[in-house]
């Protein structure tokens, strides 16, 4: 399984566009991310596409359906639940990480309303855990780390 991402940068510079897929199982908590991400990003004045994922195994189609070149679409974020039906978060990464050979890193952010610091957390290689709801703070947190990237 082998997904190619161009490696020209996802953000546009001129309009701070960034593309995030929010992955979460649960149709209220995925809207209220969504909510606390674009009022974040209205206040750090960036603009935001986000593309929504139900679960792990839609989060991995949408990898693969936005990493061809032909849509133009560059994935900036990942910001999943870690419990979810099929493919947890963390799964997700796991495969991103071990099983498929992509040329751009792409940040991913884990959401979890079980407890942050677990050790199971330690041995992925994830760019943030969040506690479940997603608080403004964090979602600045979030959004900072890919502003500086």
């Amino acid at each position: 399984f082998h997904l190619e991402f161009n490696n020209q940068s996802a953000m546009n510079k001129e309009s701070q566009t960034f593309n995030i897929i929010v992955t979460d199982d649960e149709v209220l908590a995925r809207k209220a991310l969504i909510r606390v991400l674009n009022e974040v990003a209205n206040k750090l004045e960036i603009k935001l596409t986000i593309y929504e994922a139900e679960d792990g195994v839609e989060l991995l189609y949408l990898i693969y359906q936005y990493s061809t070149n032909t849509n133009n679409i560059h994935i900036d974020a990942i910001i999943s639940d870690q419990t979810m039906n099929y493919i947890n978060g963390a799964a997700v990464q796991n495969i991103l990480n071990n099983y498929i050979n992509m040329k751009k890193y792409i940040p991913f952010f884990i959401v979890t309303a079980y407890d942050v610091n677990a050790a199971y957390f330690n041995n992925i290689n994830l760019d943030g855990v969040f506690s479940k709801p997603l608080r403004k703070y964090d979602a600045e947190i979030i959004l900072k780390q890919l502003i500086e990237l």
